[in-house]
């Protein structure tokens, strides 16, 4: 489990849980690096359920993905990190309705963003507006629902972006306590009864960082660039430098050779008068 689900599942039992639940179905159970039910109230009956047996795994689910519990048995239902696999997590979704209880919670955590992570399939990615479109399909399958909240989450250091929503089942209702969203920096976020969505924004937290980072480089080119037109003229001084110094160097090296050249006609002149007087 990474960081951003961990933590956003203790900010749900912190918020929504209420004295009057007794279960708690965790969908997607099997437990790595920390599982949801750390976060539940131990006084609760916690049954955990994934697609294949493994640890924090009470029930495997059926491959007709029709999970074994009766109808309104179930007080909360938690799903993270779980619909992102699931090929038909819409039919899923009804089957929570299915048994969860009158006036109970449906809690969904699952990503909007990232690589592909295989459990064993990788399906899907959910953008800003998924809650209300399971709303609207459990309506129109005859299983009233409501969204309490809805948003997609910045990420933290695994760099998962969560999309997080709570929903309501008709009944008994919920005690509200607050929002999980105005403890987050989360964008697009959905509230109860509201009628326009919070914080709206057209970019992804990926899209965000895409963004943040051309801007970076945009910067670094400016700066190399300059960096570059200074090299130039620096070039440009030391050519000419250099060659200023290979003119002076030629023209020290005619002096120094019309010297010699002076001293050693002179020296040959007295050397031959020598010669002539002495020698004869």
């Amino acid at each position: 489990m990474h960081d951003s689900a961990y933590h956003f599942a203790q900010k749900f039992f912190q918020n929504y849980w209420e004295d009057r639940f007794n279960n708690v179905l965790e969908l997607g159970s099997s437990s790595a690096n920390g599982s949801i039910r750390d976060h539940c109230p131990k006084t609760a009956n916690y049954i955990g359920m994934d697609t294949i047996a493994a640890a924090g795994v009470d029930v495997v689910i059926p491959k007709d993905g029709r999970i074994p519990l009766k109808d309104g048995a179930v007080d909360v239902i938690v799903a993270s990190s779980f619909f992102q696999n699931d090929p038909c997590f819409w039919q899923t979704f009804l089957e929570l309705l299915r048994i969860l209880r009158p006036g109970g919670l449906v809690y969904v955590n699952t990503p909007s963003n990232h690589h592909v992570h295989r459990n064993p399939l990788d399906c899907w990615r959910f953008y800003p507006d998924a809650g209300v479109a399971l709303v609207e399909w459990a309506r129109r399958n005859s299983a009233p629902v409501h969204l309490i909240e809805s948003f997609v989450a910045e990420p933290m250091l695994s760099g998962w972006s969560d999309f997080v929503a709570v929903f309501h089942k008709p009944g008994i209702p919920y005690e509200f306590r607050g929002f999980i969203a105005d403890e987050s920096r989360a964008f697009n976020v959905h509230f109860a009864e509201a009628t326009e969505i919070a914080r709206p924004s057209g970019y992804t937290f990926d899209g965000i960082t895409i963004a943040d980072l051309k801007k970076e480089l945009a910067t670094s080119k400016v700066e190399q660039h300059v960096a570059m037109q200074a090299n130039v003229r620096n070039n440009i001084k030391i050519n000419a430098l250099t060659e200023e110094n290979e003119i002076l160097r030629f023209e020290l090296s005619k002096i120094h050779n019309s010297w010699l050249g002076k001293m050693s006609a002179r020296a040959q002149s007295f050397s031959d008068r020598l010669k002539k007087r002495y020698l004869g």
